[in-house]
C-alpha cells in the first residue's frame, strides 16, 4: 500500500491525526497526479467546511476533475479504497507521515537545486543552502503554540469530546472526582503512612486495569515481583492471599486460564533496586519492551517515588530532600508526557501526617515539590475504628481534573484477604455490620475476617 494513500485515508478518518499532520502536508509532495487531485479536493473541502468529506461527497467531487474518463474512474476506485484502509495506530501513522514529508521535502529541494544550477529555474545559486536547510528542518515536533482564534475549532471540539484514553478507577467515587479516571501525560499520587496501604491501592488499581483490557507496567523498588504477583493473584483469582500457598498448582493454573480468556491486556512487573531506578531507566525499559515484546503500556505504576533515583541529579543532592524529590517528580511527569501515558505512584506522609485524621499537602514526606508537580494527589488514612470497619478514609489534596471541594473526603472499603478495594454506601460509613463469620465484604458492607477450614471446591473466579 502506497504511503500517500494511507496518509489521505488518515486525514479522512482520524480527526486527531488530521489536526497534527495536515499543516505539514503540501500538494508538491504528491507526485502521482491522481493522488494529488484527490488530496487537493480534500484540502479544499477541509478549508471551506472545517471537516473532512465523507465518502459520497468525495466521490461526487472527483467527477469534476479535469481528466479523461478512465482517470476519473481510477480516482473513484482509489477513493473507495481510502475508506477501507485501517489507520487505527495514530502514533505509527504520525511517525510514518513525518518521515514521508521529510523525504519528499528533501527530494523536491534537491531537484530544485539541480534546476537552479543548470539554469532551468531562474534563481540565484546562493538560495540553494536556504532551500536545503528548510527541507531538512521539516518536523512534526515543533510546537508553535495554540492560536486562540485560528485553533478555536480544535479547542471547542476538545471541550465536548470524551477522553477515550482516560484510565478509569475501579472505585466509582474516584471516577466521579476525576471526571472519568486519570489522563495521559499526568502524574498521580497516593499519600499514606508506612504500612497503611499505598501498594495495596496500586496493586488493586493495576488488577482493575488488567481486567479491563489495559496494558499495565508495574515497576517496584520495594516489593519483590513474586509478592506483587501474589497480590494480583488474590485479587483476580478470588483466592485469599494467605491460602495461595495451600491451593494446588493445577487449580491455580485452571483459575488463571479461565480468567485470562476474557483479558486482552498484559501486566508486566519489573523490580529495580531500592534507590537505583530512575525515570531514564524506566524510559529505557519502556523502549526495550516495545522493541523486544511489542508491549506498550496504557498506564505505568511506580512503587514508589521516594525510593526512586534522579536521572539528572547525583546522589550527593539527596541531602536536599526538597530539591531531590521535586526533581524526580518532574522527571516522572516528563516521562508521562513523552510516552503519552498516565503514571501512578505513591509517597510517604511525614510523622505529623501519619496519625493525622485530616492531613494536607504539608504532610507530604521529604518534599513539597511533589504536590507542586502532581496532577492528582490524595491521602489515604486509617485508624483503629476504620480498621475494624475494613475501611480507608480518602481526602483529596490536589485535583487538576476537577474541583476538589466536591467529595473532598470519603471512605472506601477493603477486603484485606482478597487484596481488593470497593465502594461503600454512605449509609454504612462509620457503622459496623454484623455479618456471618468469614463472609466476604461487598458494596455497602464490611465484615471482620476470620480464617476458616480451607475448602477449594468453593473457590470461584
Amino acid at each position: 500500500m502506497r504511503v500517500e494513500r494511507i496518509i489521505i485515508s488518515g486525514i479522512l478518518k482520524n480527526d486527531s491525526y488530521r489536526r497534527k499532520a495536515f499543516p505539514h502536508l503540501h500538494p508538491e509532495y504528491f507526485h502521482d497526479k491522481k493522488e494529488l487531485n484527490i488530496f487537493e479536493i480534500v484540502k479544499k473541502h477541509i478549508s471551506k467546511y472545517k471537516s473532512a468529506p465523507v465518502k459520497d461527497e468525495l466521490l461526487t467531487e472527483v467527477q469534476t476533475i479535469q481528466m479523461n474518463d478512465k482517470d476519473v474512474e481510477d480516482c473513484q476506485r482509489i477513493v473507495s479504497e481510502l475508506f477501507d484502509i485501517e489507520t487505527s495506530d495514530e502514533q505509527w501513522l504520525l511517525e510514518k507521515t513525518e518521515k514521508w514529508c521529510q523525504e519528499k521535502s528533501v527530494y523536491n529541494a534537491v531537484m530544485e537545486s539541480i534546476s537552479i544550477i543548470d539554469g532551468t529555474v531562474e534563481k540565484n545559486k546562493n538560495t540553494i543552502p536556504d532551500i536545503l536547510k528548510q527541507a531538512l528542518a521539516v518536523s512534526f515536533k515543533i510546537e508553535l503554540g495554540h492560536d486562540y482564534i485560528e485553533d478555536a475549532d480544535a479547542r471547542f471540539e476538545y471541550y465536548n469530546k470524551k477522553d477515550e484514553k482516560k484510565i478509569p478507577f475501579g472505585i466509582d467515587l474516584f471516577n466521579k472526582v476525576t471526571r472519568g479516571g486519570i489522563a495521559s501525560k499526568t502524574l498521580n499520587v497516593v499519600m499514606a503512612g508506612t504500612n497503611v496501604g499505598k501498594s495495596f491501592f496500586m496493586t488493586d488499581f493495576a488488577s482493575h486495569c488488567l481486567a479491563n483490557q489495559k496494558n499495565v507496567l508495574y515497576i517496584t523498588l520495594e516489593m519483590s515481583e513474586e509478592e506483587l504477583a501474589r497480590r494480583i493473584d488474590a485479587n483476580l483469582l478470588n483466592i485469599k492471599i494467605n491460602e495461595l500457598d495451600e491451593v494446588p498448582t493445577s487449580l491455580l493454573q485452571k483459575k488463571l486460564e479461565e480468567k485470562s480468556r476474557n483479558i486482552k491486556g498484559k501486566l508486566i512487573f519489573k523490580e529495580f533496586p531500592t534507590g537505583r531506578g530512575s525515570a531514564a531507566d524506566f524510559n529505557k525499559l519502556l523502549d526495550e519492551l516495545e522493541l523486544k515484546k511489542g508491549f506498550k503500556p496504557d498506564i505505568l505504576f511506580v512503587d514508589y517515588i521516594n525510593i526512586c533515583a534522579s536521572s539528572t541529579l547525583s546522589s550527593r543532592f539527596k541531602a536536599d530532600k526538597y530539591l531531590y524529590i521535586k526533581t524526580i517528580a518532574e522527571e516522572l511527569r516528563g516521562l508521562a508526557v513523552e510516552k503519552d501515558i498516565p503514571i501512578f505512584t505513591a509517597t510517604q506522609s511525614n510523622r505529623e501526617g501519619y496519625g493525622d485524621s485530616d492531613p494536607d499537602l504539608t504532610n507530604t514526606s521529604e518534599s513539597w515539590g511533589l504536590p507542586a508537580t502532581a496532577d492528582f494527589m490524595f491521602a489515604m488514612m486509617t485508624d483503629d475504628q476504620l480498621e475494624q470497619l475494613s475501611q480507608f478514609r480518602i481526602k483529596q489534596l490536589k485535583n487538576r481534573y476537577n474541583r476538589k471541594d466536591s467529595n473532598k473526603r470519603f471512605c472506601i472499603g477493603y477486603d484485606l484477604m482478597k487484596m481488593r478495594l470497593f465502594d461503600i454506601d454512605d449509609s454504612n460509613v462509620g457503622s459496623v455490620s454484623t455479618g456471618e463469620e468469614g463472609e466476604t465484604p461487598s458494596h455497602g458492607s464490611s465484615f471482620l475476617q476470620k480464617k476458616k477450614t480451607l475448602d477449594f471446591s468453593g473457590i470461584s473466579v
